[in-house]
């Protein structure tokens, strides 16, 4: 049965931590998706790879902790393309494979303020509404601001649903996708403030890293060690 609605969480998850996880939660229980789905970044375009873990090693983390949670789930489609990861391929990707479902790809504020860096960013909010959740200190004037600098002709979206505060419909005309304007829609979520490299330095420094991510991937990071100080260092 094809689903109504899929939320879309990318990231090169180097490791996957609660902050990650925390976020998803709270967007699934804001949006109440049929599911989501993690997606793993396999050649990140904007890191080139530099200590990145494996992307089997990554995958493996994230499927540990997805297993407790029924509505989410791990797609490698990245790692079955060649060349670099780039969004809008995956977004394609999924709009071909669910043409009647709903598409949500969650955009953290510190890669919106980016976007125009990415591939073919102004066409992205014409394959799925974009969630854009803010870290602290980002306020919604900055979120406009950034939004009518790409998109100068966007225009506001009436009666936004809980707990979305403010969207545009956005998107551009390119060939082979309909000009079909999309969300982008700004919503303030609770974030953990945890970040991967905070993860990294602690752990390469011989730190905790309890209570930072699942005990399944302090276990995965122990059992592979050697592996992780080589990608790591």
């Amino acid at each position: 049965m094809m689903p109504d609605s899929i939320i879309l969480f990318g990231g090169s998850f180097n490791p996957v931590h609660y902050g990650h996880l925390r976020l998803a939660v709270e967007v699934f229980e804001a949006m109440l998706p049929d599911r989501v789905d993690f997606v793993p970044c396999a050649n990140p375009p904007h890191k080139a790879g530099l200590g990145l873990l494996p992307f089997d090693m990554r995958v493996e983390m994230l499927r540990e902790i997805c297993a407790d949670y029924p509505h989410f789930n791990v797609n490698t489609l990245e790692a079955e393309r060649e060349g670099p990861s780039y969004t809008s391929d995956t977004l394609r990707e999924y709009k071909n494979t669910y043409p009647q479902t709903r598409l949500f790809f969650v955009l953290g504020s510190e890669d919106y303020v980016n976007l125009d860096s990415w591939k073919d960013w102004n066409i992205l909010p014409n394959l799925a509404d974009i969630l854009v959740v803010p870290r602290q200190g980002v306020e919604e004037d900055e979120f406009i601001e950034h939004t009518r600098r790409l998109w100068p002709d966007a225009t506001p979206v009436e009666n936004v649903p809980e707990p979305v505060r403010i969207g545009f419909w956005a998107g551009s005309e390119s060939e082979g996708i309909p000009m079909q304007a999309g969300r982008v829609l700004y919503m303030p979520l609770p974030r953990l403030d945890i970040n991967a490299s905070m993860v990294r330095r602690r752990w390469l420094g011989g730190r905790l890293i309890d209570f930072w991510v699942p005990d399944a991937v302090v276990n995965c990071l122990a059992a592979s060690s050697d592996t992780v100080k080589k990608f790591w260092k």
